[in-house]
């Protein structure tokens, strides 16, 4: 049985609710998203940008960890590290169809779409400090906010117009925060070079 299928399907019967939701992915080795999490007034102001409009979870994977490769003595062989997934976290995997738990701490957002199909896309959060954390996360909460409020009410129950919707109204923060990285790489690489 799909548990976010089964999540989504007692969450959707809330009238107040839009057919979206989203699920905060961490682990131990993100300290910064774990005190924004377990601090009662982080949480709640999260929970009032989100409002009675869409749910938030958080899951915490076990933590994964990468590995360099062995070879026998005598052979060459390139020196690439390999992730290795905890057994636990295979389930959660498979739920939100993701490769692996490498690049968390992420927010994913997510509807079922037909055919109990997953629709899904996330949001990498800013692990460089608590106050950089709560921010990320405020402003991937406050944009999808935004998309779900200007959504008509005769479509909030039609997740995949639900989604789509949401998923073109985030496209335009989604790629300014590309473009700021890139901004950033050429600031650094502008500071080495003579």
């Amino acid at each position: 049985m799909n548990w976010t299928i089964e999540l989504s399907k007692i969450y959707r019967k809330k009238n107040e609710l839009v057919d979206i939701f989203g699920v905060i992915l961490y682990s131990d080795s993100n300290p910064h998203i774990k005190k924004v999490l377990a601090d009662k007034d982080y949480w709640k102001a999260l929970d009032e940008i989100s409002g009675p409009k869409w749910a938030i979870f958080s899951i915490r994977p076990q933590e994964g960890k990468s590995t360099c490769p062995t070879f026998p003595v005598g052979t060459l062989g390139m020196m690439i590290p390999i992730w290795r997934e905890p057994q636990e976290n295979i389930r959660i995997l498979e739920e939100f169809e993701l490769d692996s738990t490498q690049n968390i701490p992420i927010l994913l957002i997510f509807t079922q779409g037909k055919d109990e199909e997953i629709l899904k896309f996330t949001f990498k959060i800013n692990e460089e400090s608590i106050e950089k954390a709560y921010n990320s996360l405020k402003q991937a909460i406050e944009n999808i906010t935004e998309c779900v409020e200007k959504i008509l009410p005769e479509y909030r129950k039609d997740s995949e117009a639900v989604f789509h919707a949401v998923e073109m109204g985030i496209y335009p923060y989604k790629q300014w925060e590309k473009i700021k990285k890139g901004i950033k790489f050429y600031t650094w690489t502008k500071s080495i070079l003579p």
